[in-house]
């Protein structure tokens, strides 16, 4: 590290510093004799690191040939010029507020007093938003120069910067009876006040709609299209945006860097910050700066809770609430790479083996000790899910919400109804997913019709009653924790598996029957390819319930079936239904 560089570090108790003396000839322009940053560590390495890079940046925005290619006094008179037409806008404002009857003044002001906070940090960080750097580069146009190199940017931004700030100022003070004394204190802008009365007081200025207004409205808009979960992960994902740029930021005003800033605290925050009680309280920075080295959200969250933030601002546009996406090129880096890694593998033919000859399936302890050998075989519903998802294709929210009157039959076969009904607490992934599946073979010859008719007779809701919610009231929830637990007690829990591997096995198994890819993927609940391609493939109706079930019947697991044909009705079984989770 050079001589220079440790002379501008400096540690104060335990914290480093980065202390730099300005040159004489700037100590004007920027008001200070000495420029200081905290570095936030501890760690003298990191400072020492951190510390090389604000002074290389210190040494190339003060260096001697610095702006030559545009006179310092040419860009101040620039600036001054534009910080007169701010001011004169704010004049015309601080006018066409109050007669405006539908702008809420207290609103307007504290808008003025936010504006005036941000633009207090950019000048401290030097950190400036694009509509400052857009108008910089205006202002740089102004001085006949089209060649201007990037610290004359930077400095024209740190004007740009200060005449807002100034005009802000002016309109909270004028609009709240204070004083405006014309910025005394500053070398370039002082002295300048409004030079013009504005043209007409006729017209009225439109509110600009906030970001946090336009979140409500596209929730209370939304929210009747969304289930339960859907509507918390959009509020998680909303709220965080709105958290991070501002509730009152006015929606024109949200740029690149905005959406850049949302995007870098989804890919710092903690596993679960969002949802943990422990977080309450807690600000976003606060989250992310005691994460350093802990776990992160997935990147599948990651990418689905920014996706959701996109397609808010996609409605934006549509609505004509803003003109284009913010920030369209940035995404979650690493977001497609890890969601191929995430995606889950079928359960291999050995752990199928594991699982349908373990405890659960060939006799537990207990109800409470389904993992330890024993004489029981408990047929309840954590007997039945696991065998209709292998051999059904369903999700396990659709086993468990299943209810009694969603096992049907028509032409005599069998067949479960995937459905939504009005005043019910189901939930579906698509419109696809609603469908008829039929019940395969294998789980009729284990009696699960009988199952069926036993839940119908003690008049329970659900075929699968004694699966209870969880405490955010989804039926599926407590049985993926209690899967997870389960599967890693018998040995064939991997990271590559999950409960929804079974899903992928009924998949492949109807690959490796020749089923025709219409009932493949209208058993699966996918929407046919076919039907997006052109008109003629959406006429007509989808599969008969015999082609589905001509189809499921050629989904075959020899060696499974093998193992649950000695865990039938023939074997010491309890029907007692009653279960805790274990």
């Amino acid at each position: 590290m050079s001589r220079k560089t440790l002379q501008r570090l400096h540690r104060r108790g335990h914290k480093f510093y980065f202390r730099a003396v300005v040159p004489k000839r700037w100590r004007v322009a920027v008001k200070a004799f000495e420029i200081k940053f905290s570095l936030h560590t501890e760690d003298r390495t990191i400072a020492n690191i951190r510390c090389r890079s604000l002074s290389n940046a210190f040494d190339l925005f003060f260096r001697e040939e610095n702006l030559a290619q545009i006179p310092l006094e040419r860009i101040n008179e620039a600036a001054r010029t534009y910080f007169q037409e701010c001011l004169n806008k704010a004049f015309e404002l601080r006018f066409d507020l109050p007669r405006d009857g539908m702008v809420d003044l207290d609103f307007e002001i504290e808008g003025s007093r936010q504006r005036i906070a941000e633009l207090r940090k950019m000048l401290k960080t030097l950190k400036f938003d694009p509509w400052v750097r857009a108008a910089a580069s205006e202002l740089l146009a102004s001085s006949n120069h089209s060649d201007f190199s990037l610290d004359a940017l930077s400095y024209a931004s740190m004007l740009v910067a200060k005449a807002q700030l100034l005009q802000n100022t002016f309109l909270m003070e004028e609009l709240t009876g204070g004083d405006y004394d014309g910025a005394p204190n500053d070398p370039i802008f002082a002295g300048i006040l409004p030079n013009k009365l504005p043209d007409a007081f006729g017209e009225p200025v439109a509110k600009a709609a906030t970001l946090g207004a336009t979140i409500e409205t596209y929730i209370a808009l939304k929210r009747d299209t969304w289930v339960a979960k859907t509507e918390g992960d959009q509020k998680r994902s909303l709220y965080l945006a709105r958290d991070l740029i501002g509730s009152l930021r006015p929606m024109k005003g949200i740029g690149t860097d905005d959406i850049r800033l949302v995007r870098d605290t989804l890919m710092n925050l903690p596993k679960n910050a969002l949802k943990s009680k422990l977080n309450e309280g807690k600000s976003l920075l606060e989250l992310t700066q005691s994460n350093a080295e802990g776990k992160r959200l997935s990147f599948t969250t990651q990418d689905k809770y920014f996706s959701m933030i996109r397609s808010f601002f996609k409605w934006a546009v549509d609505e004509e609430q803003i003109p284009k996406i913010p920030g369209p090129n940035i995404k979650i880096i690493g977001a497609l790479k890890e969601a191929a890694i995430d995606e889950r593998d079928p359960y291999t033919p050995a752990q199928l083996i594991s699982i349908f000859s373990s405890p659960l399936y060939s006799g537990c302890k207990s109800s409470a000790r389904r993992s330890t050998s024993g004489h029981e075989i408990i047929r309840d519903g954590y007997y039945w899910v696991p065998i209709v998802a292998l051999y059904s294709g369903m999700r396990l929210g659709e086993i468990v919400q299943l209810r009694v009157n969603d096992l049907k039959i028509e032409e005599e076969v069998a067949y479960f109804d995937v459905c939504l009904e009005e005043e019910s607490d189901k939930a579906l992934k698509t419109s696809s997913s609603i469908r008829r599946v039929p019940i395969h073979p294998v789980l009729i010859s284990l009696g699960l019709l009988e199952h069926h008719q036993k839940m119908k007779k003690q008049h329970k809701a659900r075929i699968f009653d004694d699966i209870k919610p969880s405490g955010a009231g989804y039926y599926s929830g407590n049985f993926s924790k209690w899967w997870g637990r389960y599967a890693r007690k018998i040995g064939v829990r991997t990271v590559k598996t999950a409960f929804h591997s079974f899903r992928h096995n009924f998949t492949d198994a109807l690959r490796e029957a020749d089923v025709p890819d219409d009932v493949n993927r209208q058993l699966d609940g996918h929407v046919d390819k076919d039907r997006n391609k052109d008109a003629h493939s959406r006429y007509g109706k989808k599969a008969s319930l015999k082609r589905l079930y001509d189809g499921i019947t050629k989904v075959n697991y020899p060696k499974v079936a093998e193992l649950l044909a000695t865990s039938g009705p023939t074997k010491n079984v309890n029907t007692s239904g009653t279960c805790s989770i274990g």
